[in-house]
């Protein structure tokens, strides 16, 4: 079915440097579009109050894959947990499945606390390793990780100590402990990551993008050697930039995969960024997965009659789109145009990009340059074949709408 339907033309006369007015309608989203009811519970403050509207056209290489972006899969070969003071002071238990595990430490700063990174820093020549009943100490026990290895501004940060486990100690159950005392109550993040393993957790959302009103969909695999495997048990958890938690309930499906569906019905994060899906498993040897989601409210939205009007040979089309909005702001109109090849294949010529400050009921309007249409060599009939609004107040894609608009004069 074709996603944009001719409802009206006004049939003006073909007078010389008259324009061509057609009325056309927005059909209803379905596949990968973008779209729900307004929502104007958005506590966010305004990012971008600019208030000049703005509107620009480029070119595209006609090469350029434009496929609709797919979901972001995410994996994991490792796990982190919360612990104490205490219990590295007594031996924190830590499984792997392959040698040379990498292990990073964070110490946690108390809400309030002022205390230089220096003073947490957990020196990993006062760490060993208990290996059944054998202590492992400096080398022996852990080696830094070397270049190339590990990604060293991700891994070593101010507060934080890194190390490698030494392969020649296996793998399997392991103790890890300081040597010499720690603050008890003081916490600490212990990271396992296992570059060797063959234990795998992957997890891949429905959509790359969400808006509030719709329903989010997260399937999930605990696999080795691509053999699906049995967990003793799995959490999964929606994190809100703001900090709320929202638990996700977990099924296995036929496949002995994971999956979740969570109505997107709570209120819209009052701070800024990506929202994330944490996974974790539990049984011989753990994994943990944090995945990042766009997910925004629906601040704003298209109208469904959109006008485009043409003058004569040469002089650019425009195309006025209404917008509603619950909310003012900063909203950007995106048009994706595509043209001919020498072939009469459809290869992409162009982006079309209109921004302006709206409130309540209003109009973006695209100009879309044949100048600009035709610098790659493509030729007419040229098509719309995506729009999208964005709230650049409150950095969200809010729609995102498919069609097929010929551009003819």
């Amino acid at each position: 079915m074709k996603h944009l339907l001719n409802t009206l033309s006004l049939g003006l006369m073909l007078l010389p440097g008259l324009a061509l007015s057609d009325t056309r309608s927005l059909s209803l989203p379905e596949g990968n579009d973008l779209a729900a009811e307004l929502r104007g519970d958005v506590a966010m403050p305004l990012l971008n109050d600019e208030r000049a509207p703005l509107s620009m056209s480029w070119a595209l290489p006609p090469d350029q894959d434009l496929q609709a972006p797919a979901p972001a899969k995410a994996e994991s070969r490792g796990y982190w947990l919360e612990t104490t003071g205490e219990a590295l002071n007594r031996g924190l238990n830590l499984a792997t499945s392959a040698p040379g595990a990498l292990l990073r430490i964070n110490a946690l700063a108390a809400p309030g606390e002022r205390a230089s990174p220096e003073s947490l820093l957990v020196d990993p020549a006062r760490l060993e390793l208990l290996v059944g009943q054998t202590r492992y100490q400096g080398r022996e026990a852990f080696a830094l990780a070397a270049r190339g290895e590990v990604d060293a501004d991700s891994l070593i940060l101010a507060g934080a100590s890194a190390m490698r486990i030494n392969p020649a100690r296996g793998f399997g159950p392991f103790q890890l402990r300081s040597r010499e005392p720690l603050p008890a109550a003081r916490r600490y993040l212990v990271q396992v990551h296992e570059p060797a393993s063959r234990l795998v957790l992957r997890a891949q959302a429905g959509s790359d993008a969400y808006v509030h009103g719709q329903t989010l969909s997260l399937s999930a695999e605990l696999s080795q050697d691509a053999k699906t495997l049995a967990a003793k048990s799995a959490q999964g958890a929606l994190l809100a930039p703001d900090g709320r938690r929202f638990d996700l309930k977990l099924e296995r499906d036929a496949a002995g995969r994971w999956q979740a569906k969570l109505p997107l019905g709570m209120s819209a994060a009052s701070a800024p960024g990506l929202w994330e899906l944490e996974l974790r498993t539990t049984g011989l040897v753990p994994r943990t997965l944090r995945s990042a989601v766009a997910i925004a409210s629906p601040t704003a939205r298209l109208g469904k009659e959109l006008r485009l009007s043409s003058a004569a040979a040469g002089e650019p089309w425009r195309l006025s789109v209404p917008v509603r909005t619950a909310l003012p702001g900063r909203y950007e109109l995106t048009a994706l145009v595509y043209g001919q090849d020498a072939a009469g294949q459809w290869r992409p010529a162009a982006l079309s990009s209109s921004a302006a400050w709206l409130e309540g009921r209003g109009e973006l309007v695209l100009k879309l340059e044949p100048s600009v249409l035709q610098q790659n060599g493509l030729r007419p009939p040229y098509a719309l074949r995506e729009l999208r609004l964005t709230d650049q107040s409150r950095l969200g894609l809010v729609q995102r709408q498919h069609l097929d608009l010929k551009l003819e004069q």
